[in-house]
């Protein structure tokens, strides 16, 4: 079985398209083409301006909730003897607390200050509601784009979501999505667990994929991910996150879940790819069974160069070759791909061989 497969295209719609003209050519069995399709879901001033509206909302809950006697008194003071209003008293009474020196409590003074310096940044106007409907609006149309690329791919294309990626991916992605699925290709059983619990900032959390794990105080993780993989026992997995390989490569050593490690140890599978490293090119053995694949990033963002995909070789239920290739030059397309790590099965395991031709020598000469 040839199997293409590419990670993080980040909104690179024309990266994509130079993979899809290089499946046209080679006939992949199978192309893996995982996110994360976002970069950006939000101009950096609204995203900005959500994120502070959330510190700032979380300040205005510790001011209202404090059982502080001097926050009450001046919650008294400042409504005049009425009911206190939120929307009416809230900025006079972080004024009025910073201005009372009667008030020596650190803890509530610095809970005014920030109530205060929302109230300086506007954020007392910002509507999270319409910030999270644009987003999301434009999570939907990044996701359009992708599944009409995808469909241009000849044969089988699946995909599943990085940790950039939202909600609205499902909907638009159903048919190809790989997260949570189980597929068979050439007799081996492929399953998908995407997102990450590394977490980007720049994009509203209500928003993200979650990735369901948690380590128990006695050491022990529950993982939807590993429970998954125990159930549908494949030969191919393709986790957006990577284990905790010992590997080298650059740019892995954070990106990691413990949980997945565990699995591969006990199960061994023959292959898994992953996707969060996006700096990380090349191939890793975990075991003398399984294989790490880190394809880099298609896309350009983040550090990441881009124009970075892989090209594997499977032969019964073994990786036989690994290709490792780069794009560098978007208007010369694929006559720029340069073959930039190729790997060997051996005996003892995985062999790096010199690198040798271009892409298109390799296609001309498979």
């Amino acid at each position: 079985m040839k199997l293409l497969y590419a990670a993080n295209v980040f909104e690179d719609f024309e990266m994509l398209s130079l993979l899809c003209e290089y499946a046209k050519k080679t006939s992949p069995d199978l192309s893996i083409v995982t996110g994360s399709v976002t970069k950006e879901v939000l101009p950096d001033e609204k995203t900005k301006q959500l994120m502070n509206h959330g510190v700032f909302q979380g300040s205005v809950m510790e001011l209202l909730q404090s059982g502080s006697p001097e926050v009450q008194r001046k919650a008294r003071e400042v409504a005049q003897g009425g009911p206190f209003n939120p929307q009416v008293h809230l900025k006079a009474l972080a004024d009025g607390i910073l201005v009372d020196l009667g008030i020596k409590d650190a803890a509530v003074r610095n809970t005014a200050r920030m109530v205060q310096k929302g109230f300086e940044m506007g954020l007392h106007t910002v509507n999270p509601r319409e910030l999270l409907k644009e987003a999301f609006t434009t999570m939907q149309a990044q996701y359009e784009k992708f599944a009409q690329a995808l469909s241009a791919f000849p044969g089988a294309v699946y995909t599943l979501p990085g940790n950039f990626d939202g909600l609205p991916f499902f909907d638009i992605l159903c048919e190809k999505n790989l997260h949570l699925k189980g597929v068979t290709c050439a007799d081996m059983k492929i399953a998908g667990y995407g997102s990450s619990h590394f977490k980007p900032q720049h994009i509203p959390a209500g928003l993200l994929v979650p990735y369901v794990e948690q380590q128990l105080e006695s050491g022990l993780y529950l993982s939807e991910a590993v429970a998954f993989f125990l159930q549908q026992k494949p030969d191919i997995v393709v986790s957006y996150t990577p284990p905790d390989c010992k590997t080298s490569l650059p740019g892995t050593d954070q990106l990691k879940t413990d949980a997945l490690e565990d699995y591969l140890t006990e199960r061994e599978p023959a292959l898994v790819l992953t996707g969060l490293a996006n700096n990380a090119v090349g191939a890793s053995m975990h075991n003398a069974s399984t294989v790490t694949i880190y394809p880099g990033s298609l896309g350009e963002a983040y550090g990441s160069r881009g124009g970075e995909f892989c090209v594997l070789d499977i032969e019964e239920k073994d990786l036989v070759c690994a290709d490792f290739y780069r794009i560098t030059d978007k208007a010369q397309g694929l006559a720029s791909a340069t073959l930039m790590k190729k790997y060997l099965r051996g005996e003892h395991g995985l062999d790096e061989r010199p690198c040798v031709g271009g892409l298109l020598d390799k296609i001309k000469n498979p």
